[in-house]
């Protein structure tokens, strides 16, 4: 199942790139456009304790999500950008 991660930040990239480094299928959605750009192009760098790259696709919330195939979202949206996700997500 494709896991999609909402907010490519520090929280949101770190949480996407173990998943996919542990053969997770990741899908992440930023607003921001270059962020979108840079990781499509040259993938998700981790730098620090441990040091990889993972290739995952990244989308903005522009694109229409349902051709995207989201899976199971995970929200990691800051406060400063609208609060948690998860707070919107309908139950179920």
């Amino acid at each position: 199942m494709r896991i999609t991660i909402v907010g490519a930040g520090a929280i949101g990239g770190t949480t996407g790139a173990f998943l996919a480094r542990a053969g997770e299928d990741v899908l992440f959605v930023d607003v921001v456009q270059e962020h979108v750009d840079a990781i499509n192009r040259r993938g998700l760098t981790i730098t620090g304790r441990d040091e990889f790259t993972v290739q995952v696709p990244a989308i903005t919330p522009r694109r229409p999500l349902r051709s995207a195939g989201l899976g199971l979202p995970v929200g990691e949206v800051p406060a400063h950008r609208g609060g948690a996700s998860s707070h919107r997500a309908p139950p179920g």
